[in-house]
């Protein structure tokens, strides 16, 4: 896997900005847009500006524009369009974290917009509370581990039905190494409380709409 064809100047390109770039290359869509894939060019003596835009033909006969994020030495390629995967299925499930609800409904669809970048749309309905811990702090589970460079998420609550919670809204987070949402209630001065097992009917329903980095 390497780049097979590079073009930085070109009749008609000399002195034009924003310059063009092509490559041709066989590597995958995550190798080129890991941290310096550019860095063989550059040792070259190759130079990149931030606002370049850099076509790729890459593996799969797969194409797409990317701009080069230049950070000190580091120069990372981030796409300007990406096309959306086939979207992925995996089952929510909502509980304590070790006992799950029993559940009627536990749907979840996930697409890749991005580097290490998931959107993730859900739907859980439950029928009982099965053998989760009243005391335990209610918890619903992520597709992957939140990644470390962008440390918190939190999800859009849809349709909620029997949550019961202190404050005035409702929140779902989930911090950096964490692959489950905890629930708060938050009240009008910003104080979280947590929502337990014991605050939860019998049986209910959570849609959740997320965003979430994996690095």
């Amino acid at each position: 896997m390497a780049i097979q064809s590079f073009n930085l100047e070109y009749t008609g390109q000399i002195g034009i900005f924003p310059r063009t770039v092509k490559i041709l290359c066989d590597d995958s869509f995550s190798v080129i847009t890991a941290p310096n894939y550019l860095a063989p060019l550059v040792t070259q003596g190759y130079s990149f500006l931030p606002s370049d835009i850099i076509e790729i033909s890459y593996a799969n006969n797969a194409f797409n524009n990317f701009q080069p994020i230049i950070d000190g030495t580091s120069i990372t390629l981030i796409p300007n369009y990406v096309i959306v995967p086939t979207p992925q299925s995996f089952t929510q499930s909502i509980g304590d974290g070790t006992n799950p609800f029993v559940t009627s409904v536990a749907d979840a669809t996930m697409n890749q917009i991005g580097p290490n970048l998931y959107t993730v749309s859900s739907l859980v309905s439950w029928t009982s509370k099965g053998s989760a811990v009243g005391t335990s702090g209610l918890l619903a589970n992520l597709p992957f581990i939140v990644g470390a460079t962008n440390p918190r998420v939190c999800a859009t609550l849809g349709f909620v039905q029997n949550i019961g919670f202190t404050g005035s809204y409702l929140i779902a987070t989930a911090t950096s190494g964490s692959d489950q949402f905890a629930f708060f209630g938050i009240d009008n001065t910003g104080v979280a409380t947590q929502v337990l097992v014991s605050d939860v009917g019998a049986t209910g329903q959570l849609q959740l709409n997320y965003t979430f980095w994996t690095n």
